[in-house]
């Protein structure tokens, strides 16, 4: 049945099969895996018990007659990192939702601890419009909007009292309390915390600045994916994180979430990025949701040996098949052996498929294929002096680049960097300002973009959506190849208002494989893909017999699918040959270019690179051994604030009926003073740590390297 759980809530470190439901047989090969999963289990946490955060008992869900998943007991204990992994329309989104409680079971239970803090990012958004984007961050501090508004509501009541002296001293009691809760909490959740998540996320300052609903949905989705991070849950729960993110955003978080405190279950497509944030891995398989004690890479192999000793055993099933229908042919009609004839019919028909048949068939997925066509001239595209702005300043300039044929092209750079601008240029979607774009004659250019998916009529059918692109290619080739991306007999006469957002990124792909190309475009192909149709669609770039430009932030595609980087930045386009990998190598141990801008002998070069790290050191130590001055100073200043809150807290407390309503007011607006300056110097004491901090981890990572060259 699909989506019933394998894997016990309490591993043991014995194997043991859970009991056998008839919807859903335990396989020979499927109890391997649940062994690995076990035994892993058993040595992932020797030291101590978890504690408990989220169970799911026996757990069924589904829409209409189709069933998501059913027979679900998973545990998600303090500490666990898990990766929700799953072709598209299995239920992940859905499943996340269950666990965030936003959505009821159709049967078993959803038990939590008590008290359990969820935060959730997904794909639809809450935000503010009318705040600015680190506004609504900070906002996102458990328990913050109630006490900013618990300090307005008695600030309007002290200003309006008309009351008894001893009410009055009640409400400013009240207020003092609450005042130094907000204080002790914006000292926890301090603002540029906030900012410096944004800052990790790609929203510079000014973008920090901008109201919630002047920004792009892939910025606000960051936004929303900062404060989650910045409220410091017990179970955080991410659907693609990754999707509005560039390369250096999805490093950014790929280091950030092991280091979080919270429990994680985190929906991905980039298994690169899945390998380095979880310790943990559900996925959702055709024999149910696997559950499994160790990261993805460890997943993968595990269920590869599972499909190993599913296909033996199919063999052996075929090869007991054939042997029984060869001996019903060759004996039915002899009496003598009627009775064994009986028998082997009806070992026939209990005979199953395969296990391994139905895991291979369901597994398949989408394998891409990009029709070809014949060869362009050694230069398909090339970029002559080419500035593009969009009526400020050029957002590109003084691009010289030439597209080499049968170069897999990968470009990267942070988010508004003209990744995008520089594919439209290039597909021939935009013109530029200055310059030219000369294509070569032969040049036969397919172009894709996610807002060719999202522009996709929502009336038409699959299949008549692929025939008005491609009016003459045969429906044989256009079945062919919708089937090939997973979009099957049963999905070609769907409207494709029902598709998935997946499905319809597959769809506009496969109306662009059927047309041959020898220069493909593609702009964020792998946005809402699973997987193992990214793993696809990157082979299928490599195996390309022309040429491809691809915007990608997605780390597994890009080292799979690119032999040439261009990194775009400040205007401008760096290009450098080889692959992803050898892009970061080289950005780890490039040296800086000489003053000239000429190469450098590498002995000088060195020397000149010692003598500049040696004066970077000593910087960064003076710097230190003044910050370390000032916070003295300011803890001195700290001690002597603090005690003035409690003290001018302690007056407005003791002042009760005795005071007139002066000096009440008076003793009031001396401790919001105090309150004040406390802040003030409380901001003062976090900047200054951190700023400390900064600098001696700049100064281990100067040692380190310093160490190893």
């Amino acid at each position: 049945m699909p989506g019933t759980s394998t894997r016990s809530s309490k591993p043991s470190p014995v194997c043991r099969s859970p009991p056998k439901r008839a919807s859903a047989p335990a396989h020979d090969g499927v109890a391997h895996l649940r062994c690995l999963e076990v035994r892993r289990s058993h040595r992932a946490r020797p030291r101590r018990y978890a504690v408990s955060l989220l169970v799911l008992e026996d757990a069924a869900f589904g829409f209409g007659a189709r069933p998501l998943w059913s027979g679900l007991s998973w545990t998600v204990a303090e500490g666990e990192r898990w990766a929700l992994l799953g072709p598209n329309g299995a239920g992940k989104s859905t499943l996340l939702a269950v666990l965030a409680g936003t959505i009821g079971l159709d049967a078993g239970k959803r038990r939590t601890r008590s008290g359990l803090r969820i935060a959730a990012v997904g794909q639809r958004l809450d935000l503010d419009p009318d705040v600015t984007a680190l506004d609504a961050v900070v906002a996102a501090a458990p328990g913050r909007t109630e006490l900013v508004e618990r300090c307005a509501r008695l600030e309007a009541r002290l200003e309006a009292a008309d009351a008894p002296d001893a009410e009055v001293a009640s409400l400013l009691s009240d207020l003092a309390a609450a005042h130094e809760a907000l204080a002790h909490l914006d000292q926890r959740f301090a603002p540029h915390r906030a900012a410096r998540i944004l800052d990790g996320l790609g929203l510079a300052p000014a973008m920090q600045a901008r109201r919630v609903g002047e920004l792009s949905g892939g910025m606000a989705m960051r936004v929303a994916l900062a404060a989650c991070l910045f409220a410091e849950p017990d179970l955080l729960l991410l659907d693609e994180p990754t999707n509005h993110l560039d390369v250096d955003s999805v490093r950014w978080l790929a280091s950030y979430l092991p280091r979080h405190r919270a429990a994680q279950i985190v929906v991905t497509h980039d298994l690169e990025f899945a390998e380095r944030v979880a310790d943990h891995v559900a996925s959702f398989e055709p024999e149910g949701i696997r559950l499994f004690a160790g990261p993805p890479s460890a997943y993968r192999k595990a269920r590869a040996l599972e499909a190993e000793t599913l296909e033996r055993r199919a063999r052996n099933e075929a090869r007991k098949r054939r042997e029984a229908e060869r001996f019903v042919e060759r004996f039915r009609a002899k009496a003598s052996k009627a009775r064994a004839v009986r028998s082997r019919v009806r070992a026939l028909e209990r005979m199953e498929a395969s296990a391994a048949s139905t895991l291979q068939d369901a597994a398949r997925g989408a394998t891409f294929r990009f029709a070809a066509a014949a060869p362009s001239g050694r230069v398909p595209v090339r970029l002559e002096g080419v500035a593009k702005g969009y009526g400020g300043p050029p957002v590109l300039h003084g691009l010289d680049l030439a597209v080499v044929r049968g170069q897999k092209i990968g470009i990267v750079g942070r988010n508004g960097a003209g990744k995008t601008t520089l594919v439209r240029l290039l597909a021939g979607e935009l013109e530029p300002d200055e310059g030219r774009i000369v294509r070569e004659p032969k040049v036969k250019l397919a172009f894709f973009a996610q807002h060719h998916a999202d522009a996709l009529a929502p009336d038409p059918t699959v299949l008549d959506t692929a025939r008005a692109f491609a009016p003459n290619v045969s429906e044989t080739r256009l079945r062919a190849a919708l089937g090939a991306v997973g979009l099957g007999a049963d999905d070609v006469d769907k409207q494709v208002r029902v598709l998935s957002g997946g499905e319809r990124a597959r769809l506009a792909l496969a109306c662009r494989m059927v047309v041959p190309a020898n220069t493909l475009v593609l702009d964020e192909p792998t946005n809402h893909l699973d997987a193992e149709a990214a793993e696809a669609l990157a082979h299928a770039v490599a195996a390309h017999e022309g040429t491809v430009v691809f915007v990608s932030h997605h780390l597994d595609f890009l080292r799979r699918a690119a032999n040439v980087i261009w990194l775009v930045g400040d205007g401008r386009v760096e290009v450098h040959p080889g692959t992803f990998d050898d892009f970061e190598a080289r950005l780890r141990q490039e040296p800086a270019p000489g003053a000239s801008g000429t190469p450098v002998p590498r002995r000088s070069q060195a020397r000149a690179d010692g003598r500049a790290h040696g004066r970077r050191v000593r910087a960064m130590r003076d710097r230190r051994k003044k910050l370390a001055a000032r916070l003295a100073t300011i803890e001195a200043e700290l001690e002597r604030a603090q005690r003035a809150v409690e003290a001018a807290a302690e007056a407005v407390a003791s002042a009760g009926t005795s005071g007139s309503p002066e000096r009440i007011g008076e003793l009031g607006r001396a401790y919001e003073a105090a309150r004040a300056e406390l802040q003030r110097v409380e901001a003062a004491w976090i900047e200054t740590t951190e700023a400390i901090e900064a600098l001696d981890e700049a100064l281990a990572g100067d040692s380190s390297v310093s160490a190893g060259t």
